[in-house]
């Protein structure tokens, strides 16, 4: 298995990145830069959300990718702009410390927290912000995702290179 190489510094290829978090994985963030110009290629506003995501108990996230594309593409209910979301995902399980942001949240903070991170990318002249929210909403109440937590990119429908 390659090693996770971090980045310090707040550019990589050519790009203005957030390091403040005791840095960024470079594959993560390679992977997001090659997103965001396949996003730029093919969608009008390019919107950009990072999900953090816990699934329930038995759900899969195929499940969960399914559900976001049949929404956002298949559904009844967008049929007048349908949108085809792109997005990257990554698996992390950490210990929980009361000062973690997931402390309340969780069950049982004395298991180690295991969640999904996705990259989204949604076209904002099709998809509105409160889509989204309303999509998770849903999957909370289908019992498919536990909890969550969006957090939006400051350079939404800019064309910079900003991430």
């Amino acid at each position: 298995m390659p090693a996770l190489e971090i980045i310090n510094s707040p550019n990589h290829r050519g790009y203005n990145i957030n390091t403040d978090h005791e840095g960024a994985v470079s594959q993560w963030v390679d992977k997001i830069i090659d997103l965001s110009s396949h996003a730029l290629e093919v969608q009008y506003e390019p919107t950009g959300y990072v999900l953090s995501f816990e699934l329930c108990p038995g759900k899969t996230i195929k499940q969960f990718q399914e559900a976001l594309t049949y929404y956002y593409r298949d559904s009844p209910e967008r049929a007048k702009t349908p949108c085809k979301p792109l997005w990257i995902t990554k698996f992390e399980v950490k210990e929980i410390t009361s000062d973690s942001p997931e402390y309340l949240a969780v069950d049982d903070p004395t298991q180690p927290y295991a969640h999904y991170h996705m990259a989204l990318i949604l076209d904002g002249k099709k998809a509105r912000e409160k889509s989204l929210a309303f999509f998770l909403v849903r999957c909370q109440r289908n019992g498919l995702v536990a909890q969550y937590k969006v957090s939006q990119n400051k350079h939404d429908n800019k064309r910079n290179k900003s991430l």
